[in-house]
């Protein structure tokens, strides 16, 4: 799944004087599965990262995340919080995947039962196989997802779901951590659909070579597509 940093450090307004923040984060083009104190486990997508006591185990239940993260919680008898800003999923024993970005966050939820709340008073409960939508502008709503769109990174999975050329190029520098540059034209409405597990760079280049008629050249960290 790719590696991560650890960085300790102390904050003692946060938590008691005998506990100390734990950092990890993942690299672009890495992700990485993390055993929390608790058993629970936290999958790393990539350019993400998790803050957490060192006393998770026994005091304190809680992470801060940026980026994106799937969660899966094991049951203790003490509630687990994920920390997004002023934002908090509450949880007890459950799955459900984060995604935190400029203009939105979203909670999936696979199994058991979370409470989402915002710093303007709103609470959402979450039901398996609903996911919630929360909007920058404040706007907020539950729809339902497919879950290998959503949480097939975890597994290694790279899906593309009529993606533009644009959102192509994103996942695509994420996922492999690379610069893609477009020299040329690709046709107006073009998209592209395909699903990829454990598949290298270059096979996925040739995905999109087949439905664009670009054709690729890698270069270390760089990728050209050209006519």
């Amino acid at each position: 799944m790719g590696y991560y940093h650890t960085f300790i450090y102390v904050e003692p307004a946060t938590i008691s004087n005998e506990a100390y923040i734990i950092k990890r984060d993942t690299n672009i083009g890495n992700r990485s599965v993390i055993t929390l104190a608790d058993s629970s486990k936290v999958y790393l997508n990539s350019s993400s990262e998790i803050t957490y006591p060192s006393n998770l185990a026994t005091v304190d239940r809680w992470v801060k995340l940026k980026g994106e993260g799937f969660f899966e919680i094991k049951k203790n008898g003490k509630p687990f919080t994920v920390l997004i800003g002023g934002t908090k999923i509450e949880v007890l024993g459950t799955s459900f995947n984060v995604k935190v970005e400029e203009d939105k966050l979203s909670v999936a939820l696979m199994t058991g039962k979370v409470m989402v709340k915002d710093q303007k008073g709103n609470q959402v409960s979450l039901y398996p196989d609903e996911m919630l939508v929360m909007e920058k502008s404040g706007d907020l709503y539950k729809s339902d997802f497919d879950t290998l769109k959503v949480t097939g990174w975890k597994d290694n999975v790279l899906v593309f779901d009529t993606d533009n050329f644009e959102n192509c190029r994103k996942k695509i520098e994420a996922w492999f951590g690379v610069a893609l540059q477009l020299e040329g034209n690709i046709r107006q409405g073009w998209v592209y659909s395909g699903t990829y597990k454990n598949e290298s760079l270059e096979n996925v280049l040739r995905g999109v070579n087949l439905t664009s008629g670009l054709k690729f050249k890698i270069n270390n960290r760089k990728v050209k597509l050209y006519n």
